[in-house]
């Protein structure tokens, strides 16, 4: 392993060490499409607890996650460039392989070969693997706004993604510096609370 990638790797594990998921959840009825005929385009989304749009970018650039990012809430959002189900399967999968011991949380809404699912569905991974399937509904009940934009409102997620920090553009030596820097800041900030009475 080159120092570089050495270098990737524990900085994603240092910076990332505690993230939490919540259990979330609705149907196609629920926002009053169908699963035959739906009325909006694929999206898929993947969601963190990084709350910083560029340091979510730089954590996706290692793993080559092909996305565009934003924040809201404390939560980080990145929107697949392609929403596929294999393939935002696949992307989730290897963030989560990534980003050892985070929970990386998929939302997709489209088609699915899965004759039970739903048409926006929910998987929480760990280091690789499924933990579970989760309903979309509860999730968008207690995330952001942004979210359920960037699933059921095209025009207002476009708005939105009009500021987001594209993965591809993020050179390797930027993705390295936004990471190192929040390392420093988040040393630094433990320090000074460790030194107050």
């Amino acid at each position: 392993m080159n120092s570089s990638a050495h270098d990737w790797d524990r900085a994603l594990e240092d910076l990332l060490a505690e993230q939490v998921a919540e259990d979330v959840a609705p149907t196609a009825r629920e926002f009053g499409g169908t699963p035959d005929v739906p009325p909006y385009k694929e999206t898929a989304v993947l969601v963190l607890g990084v709350g910083d749009k560029r340091l979510l970018a730089a954590f996706l650039k290692g793993p080559r996650v092909a996305a565009r990012t934003l924040a809201a809430g404390g939560m980080g959002f990145a929107v697949l460039d392609d929403p596929a189900e294999e393939a935002a399967l696949a992307a989730a999968r290897t963030a989560s392989s990534t980003l050892r011991g985070v929970p990386v949380f998929l939302l997709r809404r489209g088609p699915t070969k899965d004759p039970a699912g739903a048409d926006i569905q929910g998987y929480l991974w760990v280091d690789g693997v499924v933990r579970q399937r989760v309903p979309a509904g509860l999730a968008l009940a207690r995330a952001p706004q942004l979210l359920e934009d960037l699933l059921i409102d095209p025009e207002a997620a476009e708005v939105a993604l009009a500021e987001a920090v594209s993965v591809e553009e993020l050179s390797p030596a930027d993705a390295i510096a936004i990471i190192g820097r929040n390392l420093r800041r988040s040393k630094r900030k433990r320090e000074t609370e460790t030194d107050s009475p």
